[in-house]
């Protein structure tokens, strides 16, 4: 579950958290490319994120978008380099992923793809764009990636399972509700935390993250689920999630993140019901996944 306690260079984080990859999310049977990567903050800390498939195309679950949501998770905000590591011959950069860094380049970035099936290493340079450009930040190749090692950073607790659920309970809201005070929401105002519990207790806090550009704006449930996957986690193993809002009542979830929790515990395929809170400043309102999303397009309807 742990990325361990020693240090490691972004590359060395890459690789490690490789095979937690989900890339092929209809036909587990098919041939899998995993892709992972790394980006690393101006505090000097590393953030990784792994390509995940899923039937909800918008919410674009790649590797390095999940690696700087996670990366604002952990409170970074201006990013100097980056790593991707793909098994995939044919990868090629995504737009989506180079939209996602926009805002959050420390002047330039330093990004380097390792392909192992090509066993080559490409280097480029990405600049924040001007007012005139287009979305997707500029490209060089020829810049070497400075990869200093460093204390992987992790973010996801344990919790004491064997208490009353009414203290579990208080507890998952007070860590989501802390989450809304690293909510990365400058153009809404709309903060929203939440903690995702897996049957053995290991809970995974998460906030929405927002971007100019509106098609990469992602909510709390499709970005903690991608966050538990990168740590090993599968789908069927989540109990409970808590969201917390600003709302009185706590509101309920969008449809990318309903569909999300369809996709990764799927009572089609046997999972057990996902059970949601939502914790509003006045009120917490507790029902099922399958009482909120009773007939989602998931897996199971293959």
């Amino acid at each position: 579950m742990s990325d361990g306690e020693v240090s490691l260079s972004a590359e060395e984080l890459a690789f490690q958290v490789l095979d937690k990859s989900y890339p092929n999310f209809f036909d587990p049977e098919d041939e899998q490319y995993d892709t992972s990567a790394v980006v690393v903050d101006e505090y000097g800390r590393g953030s990784a994120g792994v390509d995940i498939e899923n039937t909800n195309y918008t919410t674009g679950f790649w590797a390095l978008t999940n690696a700087v949501h996670e990366g604002l998770q952990n409170g970074g905000r201006k990013f100097s380099d980056a790593v991707i590591v793909t098994e995939d011959p044919d990868y090629r950069l995504r737009g989506t992923d180079l939209e996602s860094l926009y805002g959050f380049i420390d002047v330039e970035m330093s990004l380097k793809v390792c392909n192992t099936a090509l066993d080559e290493k490409m280097f480029y340079r990405v600049v924040e764009r001007d007012e005139d450009d287009a979305v997707i930040p500029h490209i060089d190749e020829g810049v070497e990636v400075v990869d200093e090692s460093f204390e992987p950073y992790s973010s996801y607790l344990e919790l004491d399972t064997d208490r009353s659920k009414e203290e579990v309970e208080r507890e998952l809201i007070d860590i989501a509700e802390q989450g809304m005070e690293k909510a990365y929401a400058d153009d809404s105002g709309f903060e929203v935390g939440s903690a995702l519990m897996t049957f053995d207790g290991i809970v995974y806090p998460y906030s929405n993250k927002e971007h100019e550009d509106d098609r990469k704006l992602t909510a709390h449930s499709e970005d903690v689920f991608a966050k538990a996957v990168r740590y090993g986690e599968e789908p069927g193993d989540f109990d409970k999630i808590v969201i917390a809002t600003s709302t009185p009542e706590g509101g309920s979830s969008c449809g990318n993140c309903l569909q999300t929790m369809a996709e990764f515990q799927d009572i089609s395929r046997g999972h057990e019901d996902l059970d949601l809170v939502f914790a509003g400043q006045e009120d917490v309102m507790r029902r099922k996944l399958s009482e909120d999303f009773p007939l989602p397009f998931s897996p199971g309807n293959l």
